[in-house]
């Protein structure tokens, strides 16, 4: 299975400043507005998800912390499908796709 960073970022403030480069209440702050679109949008169309479908094999968490730690980091796709045990396809389709749900939920933010 896939290993829970986030759950291991959120047991030390500091280190999840560090690796992502924002406090542990932003990303949850980050959370509640992207996670929702994340959840309702198929990643294969970038149509609302129906009933029926293969879930992810990530959280919406999970899938939103990936893409924060890709652009803070800078890593390559390599990498992020190694850390989340993901093919480097996924891992980049992924990646677009959490983009995507970021520009939506966050179009009328300032910060």
């Amino acid at each position: 299975g896939e290993r829970d960073d986030l759950s291991a970022l959120r047991a030390t403030p500091y280190l999840f400043r560090t690796v992502t480069n924002v406090t542990a209440r932003e990303f949850e702050e980050f959370c509640q507005k992207v996670c929702p679109v994340i959840s309702s949008v198929a990643r294969s169309t970038c149509l609302p998800r129906g009933l029926m479908g293969r879930p992810s094999k990530l959280a919406p968490e999970q899938r939103l912390l990936s893409f924060v730690v890709y652009l803070k980091q800078y890593n390559s796709v390599t990498f992020e499908s190694a850390l989340w045990n993901w093919s480097r396809t996924s891992a980049n389709d992924d990646a677009l796709f959490v983009a995507s749900c970021v520009k939506v939920a966050a179009a009328d933010e300032i910060r």
